[in-house]
């Protein structure tokens, strides 16, 4: 048995199709691996979640694990204990569709999981490095951003936008970075949540009058009125475009639209460009509004003077 080859420190089953050597033994092959073993590759190896034995615990000194190109549809329970590892690869799981519970990696490559919609971690550590190209489907990234259609945004939040009828508005160009879609489809009303913000994008140019402060240029200058006994919760800003550069590359960072928010009297400045944005179609506009949650540290007090800028790429 392998796990007898104490000094093994590299396996690479690249191609072996294990699952189908010994038919439902693929679990004990896996599981009888040696402790030595600090780079282990099974990509193309056939390998179903069921393949996987419940628990890689022979396996503390690995580093390095690929399991690409496998059709696996979630995270192996297996891999959640490896608190050791440092790079892990899903490249080409075309059939993958959540890694929730991700152990603490520092190397994650998830590019070309075309069915990968969801991606959490087991504590708040997202990775120094993460490959995505050609994930299209996914909609939520913990800690860096979740989209969703408007109908499932949470009460409070459909609220705050005080909009009506959203859900029934039609359709819209929606691009997003490269390695989403390189192709710019048509979309529903979404809500992006990003970095403590909420957006959402549709067509149309009548700013609601709920906005106090409007300007038909850009920046935007106001001083935060004095409220007793409240503290200031939030910031929304609504933005009316019609044209984005035809050409700039989904891949570019930032975007080609950018918010600024400048807090003159704290010498603060905070900038925004979403990773998904409408596209307004010949001769229409597109209208953006977004919700900017103010935490303790990050924050507008009374008499504050505040400067908003909205910046479109040329």
């Amino acid at each position: 048995m392998l796990r007898n080859i104490e000094s093994l420190k590299v396996l690479d089953t690249d191609g072996i199709l294990i699952g189908e050597l010994v038919p439902g033994r693929s679990s004990c092959i896996l599981s009888s691996l040696t402790c030595s073993l600090v780079d282990l590759s099974l990509q193309g190896c056939n390998l179903s979640n069921d393949a996987f034995p419940r628990e890689f615990s022979n396996l503390s000194s690995l580093r390095r694990l690929n399991v690409g190109n496998n059709p696996i549809c979630s995270l192996p329970n297996c891999i959640k204990g490896l608190t050791r590892l440092n790079e892990l690869s899903f490249l080409g799981c075309g059939s993958l569709k959540l890694l929730e519970g991700l152990p603490k990696v520092s190397t994650l490559n998830v590019a070309h999981c075309v069915s990968l919609e969801k991606i959490t971690y087991q504590r708040r550590w997202p990775g120094r490095h993460t490959m995505l190209f050609n994930n299209r489907n996914l909609v939520e990234w913990e800690y860096m951003y979740k989209l969703e259609p408007i109908g499932s945004v949470d009460a409070e939040m459909i609220n705050l936008l005080g909009l009506s009828n959203l859900e029934s508005m039609a359709p819209f160009l929606m691009r997003k970075r490269a390695y989403m879609s390189e192709e710019d489809d048509w979309n529903p009303v979404q809500g992006l949540y990003e970095k403590g913000i909420f957006s959402t994008f549709f067509a149309g140019n009548e700013v609601p009058g709920q906005f106090s402060h409007k300007s038909t240029e850009s920046p935007i200058s106001f001083t935060v009125p004095l409220l007793d006994n409240h503290r200031i919760q939030g910031l929304k800003v609504f933005v009316v475009y019609t044209k984005l550069y035809a050409n700039y590359s989904v891949g570019d960072s930032p975007g080609p639209i950018i918010t600024r928010v400048k807090n003159k009297s704290k010498g603060l400045k905070w900038i925004y460009s979403p990773r998904c944005y409408g596209i307004p179609g010949e001769g229409e506009d597109m209208m953006w509004l977004s919700i900017w949650k103010l935490e303790e540290e990050v924050h507008l007090d009374g008499s504050d003077e505040v400067v908003v800028s909205v910046i479109m790429q040329p």
